[in-house]
């Protein structure tokens, strides 16, 4: 059962709200990656360096850009690719109409095996009746999770629906944003 009335949400709202805090949640943990691997390779970076005769750490130079692009280059892109989509989620406010909807239709996703859930969301727009996924942002288990099934399922919660990407954003639930 869905309330299709549209509302209007806020930059505000939009940053604080369930998908802008996964994509920063997803952008922390690159950057925690990232760290760590650097911690662990430095040292042995310059312990390996300080061995190496002289003449030798030409060879060494590329072997630690190859090693970096290894290790960060995936961190790098999921970083990037998590900015792309917070930024979106922020262009869409006043762009794209926001509707009420419930999210009672989970589905587990193959990325994740299960313990992250999507929603399918259904709404009436002007051009007639819209179903979408959402993303894949609900866990269904973890300590470290920003979002709980059991915080949002069977709730209200306000969507932006950006037709020109053709995707639904979860901006929050009703009683966070009405309050």
């Amino acid at each position: 059962m869905t309330d299709d009335r549209l509302c209007i949400i806020t930059k505000e709202q939009a940053k604080n709200g369930a998908e802008c805090r996964w994509r920063r949640y997803n952008m922390i943990t690159c950057v925690i990656m990232c760290a760590i691997f650097l911690v662990i390779f430095t040292p042995i970076i310059i312990m390996i360096a300080t061995i190496q005769p002289q003449e030798e750490l030409s060879a060494l130079i590329p072997a630690c850009i190859f090693l970096a692009l290894i290790v960060f280059g995936p961190f790098g892109g999921m970083f990037i690719y998590n900015c792309v989509c917070y930024r979106r989620v922020i262009r869409a406010v006043g762009n794209c109409p926001a509707y009420r909807v419930t999210l009672d239709k989970p589905h587990g996703s193959y990325l994740y095996r299960g313990g992250v859930l999507y929603y399918t969301v259904e709404f009436q727009t002007d051009s007639g009746r819209v179903t979408m996924d959402t993303t894949a942002i609900f866990a269904t288990y973890g300590w470290l999770v920003p979002f709980k099934m059991s915080d949002y399922n069977n709730k209200d919660v306000y969507v932006l629906y950006d037709k020109n990407n053709a995707k639904v954003y979860v901006i929050d639930l009703v009683d966070r944003i009405d309050a």
